[in-house]
């Protein structure tokens, strides 16, 4: 078989795709491969969108922090979708077995990586998009116009999120072995813990950044303060 046909039987034919895996022997490299694939594109879409949205800094203080921040953000897009993977994963394994689910951690790992195909083809192209969308959205053009772009990207992406969904569906019940309703119940609680998790992170980056911002201010109000100093100091003296 070949590999197009692979492919178009885990996008539009994932039972069948599902359930031929179920014959041959787990393997992890093309799931890790898809999952690195969203990590790539999430963080090129986020650093194409800071440097075409964030101005150029005129102070090196705001030139570093705002490097700092976007290097967390692209940090954070690459990292995030195996974390999520894993996580996910590992829920999806232990929340069958209450519903008398028989599967295995590695085929969960397989089966969950190959349903983020449909994502990871939509990052793979995000970058382009942000690209061609969002200097046309900073236009000088109308607002309601400016507002289209955008709309697409949401609608592209919530049919990508609903595709993904219905992959990760298919590919729980044949690697738990339940029912389709069991399996549905298991996606979505597994979902609802990736979502506390991913809060959980970006709140913990978000403390970070705003430490650095409040450590940034006050090393450049002490900047200020110095410069103010030695000003005065330095200041000739007024003619008696």
């Amino acid at each position: 078989m070949t590999f197009s046909t692979k492919i178009t039987d885990l996008l539009f034919h994932p039972d069948t795709f599902f359930t031929r895996l179920e014959n041959e022997e787990t393997n992890l490299v093309l799931p890790i491969l898809i999952v690195l694939l969203n990590g790539v594109g999430l963080a090129v879409a986020f650093a194409a969108q800071v440097l075409l949205t964030v101005p150029v800094a005129g102070r090196t203080d705001d030139e570093i922090l705002i490097t700092l921040v976007t290097s967390s953000q692209v940090i954070s897009a690459f990292i995030i979708p195996f974390i999520m993977w894993v996580v996910a994963s590992i829920s999806i394994r232990l929340i069958p077995r209450i519903l008398s689910g028989t599967g295995c951690l590695k085929t969960t790992f397989q089966n969950r990586g190959y349903g983020l195909f449909p994502s990871a083809l939509y990052n793979a192209v995000n970058p382009l998009l942000v690209f061609a969308i969002i200097p046309v959205t900073i236009g000088n053009i109308a607002p309601r116009l400016a507002t289209l772009p955008l709309l697409f990207l949401a609608l592209v992406s919530g049919v990508v999120t609903l595709w993904t969904w219905y992959l990760w569906i298919c590919g729980t019940l044949h690697a738990q072995r339940i029912t389709s309703v069991n399996a549905f119940i298991a996606v979505t609680v597994a979902t609802i813990i990736q979502f506390v998790v991913m809060m959980i992170m970006y709140t913990v980056r978000g403390c970070y950044l705003g430490l650095c911002h409040d450590y940034w201010d006050q090393g450049s109000t002490r900047e200020n303060r110095m410069v103010q100093k030695t000003v005065l100091t330095t200041a000739p003296a007024c003619p008696q």
